[in-house]
Formats: C-alpha cells, sequence, structure tokens
C-alpha cells in the first residue's frame, strides 16, 4: 500500500514487519478484548438505510442472526 502510494514506510510498519509473531500475537489478543469489551457493554445496534432495527441497549442483549434477518425482510 506505501508503495503503491510511493510513501516512505512508516517505522510502526517495519516493526510489525520485522517481528510478524508478535504481531500477530497481539492483534489476536488485542482484538479479542475490544471485541469482549464491547460485546459486555450491549451496545450493539442494527441501523438500515438510516432507521434504527435494533438497539441492544433497549432490549437488554444482542441479538441472533436470524433476528436481523427477520427485521431485514420487513424492511423490503
Amino acid at each position: 500500500m506505501f508503495a503503491y502510494m510511493q510513501m516512505n514506510y512508516p517505522p510502526w510498519y517495519l516493526k510489525l514487519k520485522e517481528n510478524k509473531f508478535q504481531a500477530g500475537i497481539f492483534l489476536f489478543f488485542g482484538l479479542n478484548m475490544i471485541s469482549s469489551w464491547m460485546v459486555s457493554t450491549g451496545a450493539f445496534e442494527v441501523i438500515y438505510d438510516g432507521t434504527l432495527l435494533y438497539s441492544g441497549l433497549k432490549a437488554g442483549k444482542l441479538p441472533l442472526v436470524d433476528e436481523i434477518v427477520i427485521l431485514l425482510n420487513e424492511m423490503n
């Protein structure tokens, strides 16, 4: 990406490239922590074409995939 844009590689990119294993471990655990935190807040909303279809805060739970599909089908 940086070569395509004719830019110098930033230092953080070079460190990640040199330490691929550490970068992979960091991404695995870091993204897992972020996703766990996001799920624990219950703040999950489904918005379609500017219309709020589902609010995890109002419902008090995360929706199932089937529930989202039903809500989207009802919009059409």
